[in-house]
């Protein structure tokens, strides 16, 4: 903690000289510290497909709507770090972030965090309390489910030319493959297409 003095001084004349009038003020500051809301990412993957956890973000909400976006790391771990220098209760709301991956399906999970922020000998302690609205939790957990979808009416198009020779009905053929699955091979028609 710090401490920091202010004195206001009044000099006033008298019958036996000067009358001095001093005031001390006492300005007390606690000294900070920081509330931390730990995240963990599961992802319950019905694919056998491997997928980096350090893909998903969460969103942490003030009162005020001001917002802080973190991500978890290859673990599926995260931890915010909200500053707090004063004493009271501040309450966010905790969210993930919806993501664009194709299969993927995000938690609606919300959680309230509450932080109460209380003055001991000099220094701020933050107790943070994390809740569904049903139970209280030591970490908010987000549990997203994987699964492969499977993509139809996919049309590839394209143009084969040949310079200096006359171009035939099936004499190319192209290969539509990912990784080491096949998925297609198609030949050129006579007019140099390929579907």
């Amino acid at each position: 903690a710090t401490v920091e003095s202010v004195a206001n001084t009044d000099v006033n004349p008298s019958a036996n000289g000067f009358t001095v009038d001093m005031d001390f003020v006492n300005i007390y500051n606690a000294v900070g510290t920081y509330a931390e809301i730990p995240v963990k990412k599961t992802l319950e993957n019905q694919t056998g497909v491997s997928l980096p956890l350090n893909l998903f973000s969460f969103v942490l909400t003030d009162e005020y709507g001001n917002a802080v976006t973190l991500s978890s790391d290859a673990l599926g771990d995260a931890t915010f770090r909200v500053p707090v220098d004063t004493t009271g209760t501040f309450i966010y709301t905790l969210t993930e972030k919806k993501g664009d991956i194709l299969g993927m399906t995000y938690s609606e999970k919300v959680y309230t965090v509450t932080v109460v922020a209380e003055n001991d000998n000099g220094s701020i302690v933050a107790n943070v309390t994390i809740s569904d609205g049903e139970k209280e939790y030591n970490t908010a957990e987000f549990t997203n489910t994987y699964t492969l979808t499977s993509v139809t009416g996919l049309t590839l198009n394209g143009v084969k030319t040949l310079e200096n020779k006359l171009l035939t009905d099936g004499q190319f053929s192209f290969v539509i493959s990912e990784a080491d699955e096949l998925y297609g091979v198609v030949e050129n028609g006579w007019s140099s297409t390929v579907s």
